[in-house]
């Protein structure tokens, strides 16, 4: 196909993504894994909807990555490197990855003085397609120890999932610090050690070059930059 008739079946798309976005109640959908919506938008989202009631969300939460010039979303959310061929990647966070349980699982457990001790207990870990994820793998060799994947307790399909069997009191789970936050601040997890792991990789916004000038992507671009600020005081 030649360029000419590249760019005109582009506008056409996004005419007909235009069109059929006008048609379900001006919804504004954005892209994102269920862990970040369910841990961290979800939890904060309703201040955007109270600023701006004629935008109606539509949040499509699924691990597998929406290609943002497909016109399913007006913009997602993701974590990686930050550049991605399908649009402009703003920046909104790192993190750091550490060990959490419940409350009660921890006052079971007996000193932790170094990582190599929570060998002693399940650990429950999660798959993941990200390049850039960490896992217990990744996490035990930041601190030069090599661990078989056996020697793990359960394991999980989602990280989401991951979460919860630490809340239930299954194990100790891998606490992403931004999307763990609040659980730890409500004390339904805790951290049982200070070592951490820094991500190389960092959550990032982007939008389809398309999608830039529309004014309900840069509210929500604003909203959700000026969210990462205030969570990282």
């Amino acid at each position: 196909m030649s360029t000419a008739s590249t760019g005109a079946f582009n506008i056409l798309a996004d005419s007909v993504a235009e069109i059929t976005r006008r048609n379900t109640s001006e919804q504004l959908v954005i892209s994102t894994t269920v862990s970040f919506s369910q841990l961290w938008l979800l939890p904060r989202v309703s201040s955007f909807s109270r600023a701006h009631p004629n935008i109606k969300l539509r949040i499509i939460s699924q691990d597998k990555r929406v290609n943002a010039q497909s016109g399913e979303a007006d913009l997602s959310i993701r974590y990686g490197h930050g550049t991605w061929p399908d649009g402009k990647a703003e920046f909104l966070f790192n993190d750091e990855v550490f060990p959490v349980c419940s409350p009660d699982y921890a006052s079971a457990m007996g000193s932790i003085s170094d990582p190599g001790d929570l060998l002693r207990y399940n650990l429950v870990s999660s798959d993941s397609d990200e390049p850039g994820w960490v896992g217990w793998s990744e996490w035990f060799s930041a601190f030069s120890i090599d661990v078989p994947t056996a020697n793990f307790g359960m394991h999980t399909s989602f990280y989401m999932d991951s979460i919860h069997a630490a809340l239930m009191g299954e194990g100790i789970a891998l606490g992403w610090s931004r999307l763990v936050q609040r659980l730890l601040q409500e004390k339904r997890l805790v951290r049982i050690t200070p070592y951490a792991m820094p991500t190389h990789d960092g959550y990032f916004i982007v939008v389809p070059r398309r999608r830039s000038e529309r004014s309900d992507v840069s509210l929500f671009v604003n909203w959700i930059k000026d969210q990462a600020r205030e969570s990282a005081s």
